[in-house]
């Protein structure tokens, strides 16, 4: 029942109801791929509806302890890196290293989920695209393949990695 009453307030924009129904049905649920599903759920209206991207990430890896094959919570916590960066980030530089962490997780999708791999390919292609040049990076005191950590609430470490002009 919890499942069927989550999605109304959903679309009534009653968003914490949505999130209390989503979770009552996590707890009266067994199957641990269907949790997964919920988790994922509850991942989306967190980073879409109430912007807490710490909550979303938090909910997509417990879709992912649930179900490690499954690809869509590494695509949101991508996502999510990339639609926190202006409010994380003060400098363009730190605003472009946050597209490295989110193409790692779009890696990491594809790599746990082969049905999400077109998908993670077109979110690659398309952020890859917004790397920092080359004289960027140097500029700021890094070369490709150097290890960096993203700061903010991504906080997470990377690998530098620069586009050609």
């Amino acid at each position: 029942l919890a499942t069927k009453i989550a999605p109304l307030f959903h679309n009534k924009g009653e968003y914490n109801n949505s999130v209390s129904y989503f979770k009552k049905a996590i707890e009266l649920e067994t199957d641990n791929e269907t949790k997964a599903k919920l988790y994922v759920y509850l991942a989306q209206i967190s980073l879409d509806n109430l912007k807490n991207y710490t909550l979303a990430r938090n909910y997509a890896y417990e879709a992912i302890k649930l179900n490690d094959k499954y690809g869509e919570p590494y695509i949101l916590i991508g996502d999510a890196y990339v639609k926190s960066m202006e409010e994380c980030c003060e400098s363009e530089f730190e605003k472009r290293t946050v597209y490295w962490a989110a193409v790692d997780k779009y890696k990491k999708a594809m790599m746990a989920d082969p049905s999400v791999s077109d998908k993670a390919k077109e979110l690659i292609s398309r952020y890859s695209n917004h790397f920092p040049l080359k004289e960027e990076t140097f500029f700021n005191g890094y070369v490709d393949g150097q290890e960096y950590t993203i700061g903010c609430w991504i906080n997470e470490k990377t690998v530098v990695r620069t586009r050609q002009n």
